[in-house]
């Protein structure tokens, strides 16, 4: 739907994607540009890509770790060595969303910290 369509019909355009959970897209020169989608349906579509995005930054890291045979750095050193405290906000996040068990060998563009295996 072009833009200038929407703008007339807003109301019932946030109606149809809200209650009726149904994506509407709208069109820019005949292009789609955007998408208005419920809240919720976008969080858990957020949510979504960003469980993705963590297995794939698990996987290369796996994999980082058996081409170099690096040995991983337990998060708690890591977390030491920076000063930060179990209780600091950016730690307990990290802690629901990064494995604990290992940081990746050398420096990635996941921005992990090196760890050469001696």
């Amino acid at each position: 739907m072009p833009i200038s369509e929407a703008r007339r019909q807003l109301g019932a355009l946030v109606d149809r994607a809200y209650l009726g959970h149904e994506p509407v897209y709208l069109s820019k020169r005949g292009r789609r540009v955007v998408v208005l989608v419920d809240a919720d349906e976008y969080d858990r579509l957020l949510e979504l890509a960003e469980d993705a995005a963590g297995a794939e930054a698990a996987a290369n890291a796996r994999r980082q770790l058996e081409e170099t045979a690096a040995t991983p750095i337990p998060w708690e050193e890591v977390e030491a060595e920076l000063g930060l405290t179990s209780d600091h906000p950016r730690v307990s996040q990290r802690r629901r969303t990064a494995p604990t068990s290992a940081i990746t060998p050398s420096t990635s563009s996941t921005g992990s910290i090196a760890a050469p295996k001696p």
